[in-house]
């Protein structure tokens, strides 16, 4: 959703869009795209706009993001599960720490800890179980046992 800002200068320079390489303000979302946010409107020139993106990117990775998002759940559950999407966590295991992300569970609709394929120091892999199973089939099946 785009919302009209009144404006031809820059929220953030204050330059005239009329001024700017384009010659206009581009869209922005007023809570950043990276976090889930869906309200946008024509507020900042290009440069800032950039330079604004550059630091958006990062801010999913953000602990005090992490933190602010978990707190709020309850009132933003859909900010709360948009922003779990594609985010990489550390969870722990028999072996130690291992990265994984959250996903709904397809049988009962549960968040669900999910490890990611990752090789280990020592050659093994780490897979989670469905796709664990699968490799070993192919494996066995590979060297014909």
């Amino acid at each position: 959703m785009n919302v009209h800002w009144p404006d031809c200068r820059c929220i953030l320079c204050a330059r005239e869009a009329r001024l700017t390489e384009l010659g206009y303000l581009t869209e922005e979302h007023v809570i950043p795209e990276a976090i889930g946010g869906v309200l946008t409107s024509n507020f900042l020139c290009k440069d800032c706009n950039n330079l604004l993106g550059t630091h958006e990117s990062k801010l999913k990775e953000d602990p005090a993001w992490r933190l602010a998002i978990e707190q709020l759940k309850g009132q933003i559950p859909w900010l709360y599960e948009r922003t779990l999407k594609r985010q990489v966590f550390i969870g722990h295991s028999e072996r130690g720490p291992t990265e994984g992300y959250y996903r709904r569970n397809e049988s009962d609709g549960d968040l669900e800890f999910r490890v990611m394929a990752a090789r280990q120091p020592d050659g093994s892999l780490v897979l989670p179980n469905d796709e664990a199973r699968e490799s070993l089939v192919e494996d066995v099946a590979r060297r014909g046992a």
